[in-house]
């Protein structure tokens, strides 16, 4: 587990919006999941996800939630 500093900026791994512009991209389901934790929003947008795929990489998300985005699921067990 690891914490952001307040000063924290938009990253390759992270992309920092308002509270507001969170929740209203939450009402208009532009996640895949979304939860708060210690008072501050995260999530797994959907244009994240085609982002990855529009690369030509495939997109892997351990999520424990459902949501209405059906996946393709692809069980990978060790030799």
């Amino acid at each position: 587990m690891f914490s952001l500093p307040d000063t924290s900026q938009d990253s390759k791994e992270f992309h920092f919006i308002s509270r507001l512009q969170f929740e209203k991209d939450i009402l208009a389901r532009k996640f895949v999941e979304h939860g708060e934790y210690d008072k501050s929003y995260y999530g797994t947008s959907f244009e994240a996800i085609r982002s990855v795929i529009s690369s030509g990489k495939i997109c892997c998300l351990k999520i424990l939630k459902s949501s209405d985005f059906m996946p393709y699921v692809v069980f990978v067990a060790p030799p």
